[in-house]
């Protein structure tokens, strides 16, 4: 259950960074629609990028380890959100760069999460334990998303958002 929840956290900041991008770069920071969409599939990349990285670091690393460097990473990206955002920048670079930051935490986090899910399954049950996996990523996702719609409303808000949810991930106990 550990690792499900994990990824939900981190699906919780990409559903609701989907949700609140188009309010905070085109309504408040005015971008028109072609650079809203630059800026997020640049995002993209970072999950792109870490899909690819993550096998690689599962070498050396545990799961749990990696799971950890994950929660960390997305700490420090809604860390640097906050701060650049409460001093008042509130530019597009203020809020993607911290934003791929913390992507490049959930894209590490996916794949390390699904592993650990799938590792703990006995083999005639891993169909059944990857949908119960992605059901609980995806309903915590839809729900963070819903949230975060109605009560986030600045920038320094979404920041201090990611840093309690990368908390309650860091707060996540191994399971022996």
């Amino acid at each position: 259950l550990m690792y499900s929840v994990a990824g939900g956290l981190a699906f919780s900041v990409l559903f609701s960074y989907f949700s609140l991008s188009a309010f905070f770069l085109i309504d408040h920071m005015h971008l028109n629609l072609i650079t809203y969409g630059l800026l997020v599939a640049l995002n993209a990349i970072a999950l792109i990028m870490m899909a690819l990285i993550a096998p690689r670091l599962h070498k050396k690393h545990t799961l749990f380890a990696l799971m950890q460097c994950s929660f960390f990473i997305m700490l420090i990206g809604g860390g640097a959100m906050w701060l650049m955002n409460t001093l008042s920048l509130n530019t597009p670079a203020t809020f993607m760069v911290p934003m791929f930051l913390a992507t490049l935490g959930i894209g590490l986090l996916r794949p390390v999460s699904s592993t650990g899910v799938m590792n703990l399954a006995p083999s005639h049950l891993t169909g059944s334990t990857s949908a119960l996996f992605n059901f609980i990523v995806f309903i915590m996702g839809a729900l963070a998303c819903s949230v975060s719609a109605l009560f986030i409303h600045t920038i320094p808000a979404f920041g201090l958002y990611i840093c309690t949810l990368s908390v309650m991930g860091l707060s996540l106990h191994k399971i022996n």
